[in-house]
């Protein structure tokens, strides 16, 4: 029996985003342009970067289908046992149920699309995002807390025991 589509409705309006917010996806910095709600829940639209040799590790998606549009620097996509080597203009498809993997194969900060259909991946990103600018601020128990910087330069007391989170993706 072929598998039934959740049917996709009509986009409840024309969507004009300017600069999105910018936020921490686990290990890349990026913004989610378009939502389900703005497509009808068609699909969603991230744009993504990750610093030279970062990556994703290997994971399957059950429900969405991933799509990747570089639009500059390198990004290496491991789809079942292929390897592509994407480039700026480069386009790939990641078709649910098959294992992937990806990782900044460049030696500069690359930047992509990327393109979930249909859509609901954003509720995930966005659950666990951290907004750009967000300090960790390691505690002695090991527990952390979370600090939101008014300036780019500034500075705690609590130096040797805060990270910021560019640190830790190589950015």
């Amino acid at each position: 029996m072929p598998e039934v589509q959740t049917p996709i409705q009509k986009a409840p309006s024309i969507k004009h985003q300017t600069i999105s917010k910018r936020y921490y996806f686990d290990v890349a910095l990026g913004s989610v342009c378009l939502t389900g709600a703005n497509t009808g829940g068609a699909y969603c639209l991230l744009e993504v970067s990750l610093a030279p040799g970062i990556g994703v590790p290997r994971h399957i998606h059950t429900r969405e289908d991933e799509t990747y549009y570089v639009t500059s620097g390198e990004l290496e996509v491991i789809v079942g046992e292929e390897v592509f080597v994407l480039k700026a203009g480069d386009t790939l498809m990641a078709p649910r149920d098959i294992p992937h993997e990806l990782r900044n194969s460049g030696n500069i900060t690359n930047h992509y699309l990327l393109i979930f259909s249909p859509s609901g991946f954003e509720e995930f990103v966005m659950a666990t995002a951290l907004l750009h600018g967000t300090m960790l601020l390691l505690q002695p128990n090991g527990s952390f807390t979370l600090r939101t910087l008014r300036s780019p330069f500034r500075m705690s007391s609590d130096l040797p025991r805060t990270m910021e989170l560019s640190s830790v993706i190589g950015r």
